[in-house]
């Protein structure tokens, strides 16, 4: 064998993506900690990244055994981009997981605290450590105010709950409140919604909350949760 590494691209490729590929549902059944989960993605994304030099190095030796080395070649490809795309996702936003609308008096969580009891991440909000960091990154989102009653925008606000099928928790008309959570597609990370209406001078003031239960920074999840929301509100 000539070159050592004449089947070392297809090898790495492979295994990139079974890392990846295990990575969400294995976190999602309980088969391992989601540490670890994050681990394999990192991992499986560097291996892809050798799988790519290892496949380009083989494709230059020679026309032989093609399909091999362009299996590696394209797994690699795509696994090694899911690093890129984190690192770039990640310096977009930052290190947050708490986003709501009104940073001043945010909306508190009562009936999903039960579920929460082993979440790493508090429900106690932390001021400007991170309203200063939220209104940088989305200046947009913004208390709602809306002309109509407030048992008008509590069943809007529940509508709008229901179509982007978030997991009621309960519903408070006579407070004004609504609980729920979302479970991220890959990973299936948990986090709470709290939705909290009231009456003002020309009719209702709606307020969103989206909370992590794990993880330092949630690469802009809760914003784009709290965006959705406000955008079916406004429609």
């Amino acid at each position: 064998m000539k070159y050592p590494f004449l089947e070392a691209g297809f090898i790495l490729g492979v295994l990139s993506v079974i890392m990846v590929l295990l990575s969400g549902p294995g976190t999602r059944i309980g088969l391992f900690p989601f540490t670890i989960g994050l681990l394999l993605i990192g991992l499986g994304s560097l291996t892809g990244l050798a799988a790519v030099i290892m496949s380009i190095a083989r494709l230059s030796s020679g026309p032989q055994n093609l399909l091999p080395s362009m299996t590696g070649l394209v797994s690699g490809l795509v696994t090694s981009g899911l690093l890129a795309f984190s690192i770039i996702g990640a310096g977009n936003t930052p290190m947050i997981h708490d986003i709501t609308t009104d940073t001043v008096n945010p909306p508190q969580y009562v009936s999903v605290l039960p579920f929460r009891k082993n979440a790493l991440n508090p429900v106690e909000y932390e001021g400007s450590v991170v309203s200063d960091k939220q209104k940088k990154a989305f200046p947009d989102i913004q208390t709602l105010r809306m002309k109509i009653t407030p048992d008008e925008a509590f069943e809007k606000s529940l509508g709008a709950v229901q179509a982007l099928k978030w997991k009621i928790v309960d519903q408070k008309k006579g407070e004004g409140r609504i609980e729920a959570f979302d479970t991220t597609f890959w990973f299936g990370f948990k986090d709470d919604i709290v939705i909290r209406i009231t009456k003002d001078s020309i009719g209702s003031v709606i307020d969103i909350r989206s909370l992590s239960r794990v993880g330092g920074g949630d690469m802009g999840t809760n914003a784009r949760r709290v965006r959705k929301f406000i955008k079916l509100m406004n429609s």
